[in-house]
């Protein structure tokens, strides 16, 4: 493995953990969409959406709702992890 090569291989790996770390926060949120009716229920949900640090709007969404849009987030986050699992093996 030449220094260049081993350079992407780090580069690739860095991008990894940090994709992982993010898969495994949206995992933990999403949990927090399933459950207990009741205790579902009782939590309240938010989008906020920000601009330079400051808060432009924010609402409360359904736990559904939010369930659905993590979902969509945890594919893509698995789509990038492919590409970057890919990448690596074709560097090795």
């Amino acid at each position: 493995m030449t220094e260049k090569t081993l350079e992407q291989a780090i580069e690739i790996k860095h991008i990894l953990d940090n994709l992982r770390k993010r898969k495994k926060e949206l995992e933990d949120t999403r949990d927090l969409c399933f459950g207990n009716t009741r205790e579902v229920r009782a939590r309240t949900i938010y989008v906020e959406i920000s601009e330079n640090g400051c808060c432009k709007k924010s609402t409360i969404i359904s736990p559904q709702a939010a369930k659905e849009a993590l979902e969509c987030e945890l594919l893509d986050a698995d789509e990038k992890l492919n590409k970057f699992l890919n990448a690596l093996s074709e560097l090795v």
